[in-house]
């Protein structure tokens, strides 16, 4: 005996399929995400770059996966925003 089945046609099964999938999704635009992807991967070669002309931040920052790679300039960042004092501020 099969399993019960939990839709009456394939085209009910088909549109609860379609409805799941467009909550775990959302759309993109092709463009703008190859342009952000192309800032990526230049991001990546200047980093890259200068890692190997031994630039002490470059060194640190550089990861073979960019998305650690995008981490650590992230952290750095965020840690730098902590260190420096913030213009007209008195303590």
């Amino acid at each position: 005996m099969g399993r019960p089945k939990c839709y009456d046609t394939p085209a009910a099964r088909q549109a609860a399929y379609r409805q799941r999938l467009a909550q775990e999704m959302m759309p993109v635009n092709r463009a703008s995400f190859t342009q952000w992807d192309d800032r990526l991967t230049a991001l990546l070669t200047a980093i890259r770059a200068a890692a190997r002309v031994h630039d002490p931040l470059a060194g640190t920052m550089d990861h073979p996966s960019a998305a650690r790679t995008v981490e650590n300039l992230t952290a750095w960042f965020q840690q730098r925003a902590k260190e420096v004092p913030t213009p007209g501020k008195i303590d």
